[in-house]
């Protein structure tokens, strides 16, 4: 080996990992990413360096204990840990920043987000070979232009001994929500009818799982109906919501005793939100909340909004509906007597009349909602929700 040799370790070597290997943690706001809880790394030091003392002996380094074979002079602070950012793509991740030694990305755009992180390892493979050439483990002593010692040289890659691995953090969302990011559908099971229709006494729910993954979220219920016109809202709540899932049955019951009312409408207004950045309050200039609304309606039990003759299901078409409707799937007896009755969600009947075949004329009817119900010989057959447009 040479007595004197400029060594320069600037070398980019990175092993694979899967992300089951979480060691430190990001935040996002709107416009940045800083990530804690580094994961411990030795004191090392890189440079441009004289090496001095490179005889192959077995002196060791001054307190290090160590039996190196070649010594470097430097002068510098110990190196710290280097950083990647990387954003979520529907191909996989993209590095988007980095190498960079500070734990901060600035001006970060809107997106989902992780950050990659290496930590420096003692070298020990670049000093001393045998006679065939094998790289001999041997660790390289850093002293000081006082000749004091400050501890081991780094390097990114140890091989052939092995390197430090990368690990990843959390993923993070960087920005305000938009209403892009705000998703959730209706669970009804046993599916018993449309998707915004509940039997009265079923479990009404709702599925957030295509959210975006925000970390902070709100929920309310309108009620609209001839008996009560009530609201409930949980407030801002931290964190995702649990198992993606929320029972609105329960939500509505518990701590008032309320019940989903027959014939009555709820709109569910749900919003997710990063809490570092959020609409109308960190977000400059201030935005207005992305709220999505969707409203479900109570039917009579065990119809599922649908309930046909002879066991099939009656289907009003079209619906929204404009000046007429038809009845599909409907064949009434003419020996028998048949009323439809269209009835506003503040119960009150608004349209009433005796039914002889499958059209009816709405013309008469404004814009809204209705309950239209048919009954044959004073029975209820058949009740769904209509909504008639211009």
């Amino acid at each position: 080996m040479k007595s004197t040799t400029i060594f320069s370790f600037f070398i980019f070597h990175f092993s694979l990992l899967s992300l089951s290997g979480i060691a430190q943690t990001a935040t996002g706001g709107c416009s940045r990413v800083t990530v804690s809880n580094i994961p411990s790394y030795p004191v090392v030091y890189f440079a441009n360096a004289f090496v001095a003392n490179c005889s192959g002996t077995t002196t060791s380094c001054e307190g290090g204990g160590e039996n190196p074979c070649c010594k470097v002079l430097y002068s510098g602070d110990p190196v710290t840990p280097r950083f990647w950012l990387e954003k979520q793509t529907d191909a996989g991740w993209n590095t988007v920043a980095g190498p960079q030694f500070s734990a901060v990305f600035n001006n970060v755009a809107r997106g989902t987000y992780r950050v990659k992180c290496q930590v420096p390892a003692i070298a020990e493979n670049a000093c001393k070979t045998d006679a065939q050439g094998n790289v001999i483990r041997a660790r390289i002593c850093v002293f000081n232009s006082l000749g004091q010692f400050l501890g081991f040289w780094g390097t990114w890659d140890n091989s052939p001994f092995g390197s430090p691995s990368p690990t990843y953090t959390n993923t993070v969302v960087v920005g305000a929500t938009t209403a892009n990011d705000i998703s959730y559908t209706f669970i009804d099971i046993p599916e018993t009818g449309p998707e915004l229709a509940y039997d009265l006494g079923e479990v009404a729910k709702i599925n957030t799982s295509a959210c975006k993954d925000y970390d902070l979220w709100w929920l309310a219920i309108i009620e609209d109906g001839a008996i009560y016109k009530r609201y409930k809202t949980n407030g801002w709540t931290n964190g995702r919501v649990p198992g993606d899932e929320i029972n609105l049955t329960n939500f509505w019951n518990q701590t008032t005793g309320w019940n989903f009312e027959l014939y009555h409408s709820y709109t569910v207004q749900f919003v997710t939100e990063n809490s570092l950045c959020r609409n109308g309050i960190e977000q400059t200039p201030p935005n207005t909340w992305n709220v999505l609304e969707r409203t479900i309606f109570i039917c009579p039990m065990n119809t599922g909004c649908r309930l046909g003759v002879d066991n099939q299901k009656i289907v009003v078409s079209p619906n929204p509906a404009t000046s007429s409707i038809t009845l599909q799937n409907f064949e009434p007896d003419l020996g028998r007597d048949y009323q439809i009755n269209f009835v506003d969600l503040t119960g009150r009947v608004v349209k009433s009349q005796s039914l002889t075949s499958t059209n009816i004329d709405i013309s008469d009817l404004q814009n809204g909602i209705f309950i239209v119900s048919i009954r044959r010989e004073g029975e209820q057959i058949y009740s769904s929700k209509l909504i008639i447009n211009p």
